[in-house]
């Protein structure tokens, strides 16, 4: 009594066998497949059995499949940085992923003060879209900007599908913060108490550390 299985038309694995004086009228034990033999994808299984007389059953159809992912999900960035430097919520940026196998169930994103999620994680993990059930998700989403630092802020991204199968992409793109608004260090206060009939120069001091200053006037 022999019982074999394949895939797809290609070579048999033999699943049980009994020599003439054990052979039993009915198999009836669930079995494996050998699951590194098999692809990524659809695998249809067909099986074959025989008998101590050589007499051979072979499936026309198959008998079952077996969908293997065991893929992370990509991520496509289309977003190195964000150079402008921001005051304002309401900035999109464009990075998307992708599973074409078990499909997407979540993306995610986190923020750090530094590179490789070293500093202070100023946003934790936050759900960007859930329950997606496709093989893409394009859509530009954007941040918790309230919550970042004032300074520089790198974003790491997770997707992950609906095996389990997840993917981690460090440092996607950073935004740059400033909501700060220019320090004024005032040397000439309560004012110049000398008449002058000529101008002179005067001792006012400006600073920002962050975006950096663009213009002072007066």
């Amino acid at each position: 009594y022999h019982v074999f299985f394949f895939f797809n038309d290609t070579a048999t694995t033999e699943i049980y066998t009994l020599s003439l004086h054990d052979a039993l009228p009915i198999y009836t034990d669930n079995w494996t497949i050998n699951f590194s033999s098999c692809q990524a994808g659809y695998n249809y299984v067909f099986v074959k059995v025989k008998d101590n007389a050589d007499n051979e059953t072979t499936s026309s159809n198959y008998a079952f499949y077996v969908k293997k992912d065991t893929s992370a999900p990509s991520v496509v960035n289309y977003q190195s940085g964000d150079d402008t430097w921001r005051n304002t919520a309401g900035t999109t940026y464009n990075v998307d992923f992708n599973d074409n196998l078990s499909l997407l169930d979540f993306v995610q994103y986190t923020v750090w003060t530094s590179t490789g999620q070293q500093g202070d994680q100023v946003k934790g993990w936050t759900t960007i879209a859930s329950g997606i059930g496709s093989e893409e998700y394009t859509d530009n989403w954007s941040v918790d900007f309230s919550a970042l630092y004032s300074s520089y802020n790198y974003v790491t991204v997770k997707s992950q599908d609906n095996i389990g199968n997840f993917k981690v992409e460090e440092d996607v793109f950073y935004i740059k913060k400033d909501t700060v608004v220019p320090n004024v260090a005032n040397g000439e206060s309560g004012g110049d108490d000398n008449w002058r009939k000529a101008g002179r120069a005067y001792n006012v001091d400006f600073s920002d550390y962050d975006s950096l200053l663009s213009s002072a006037s007066y």
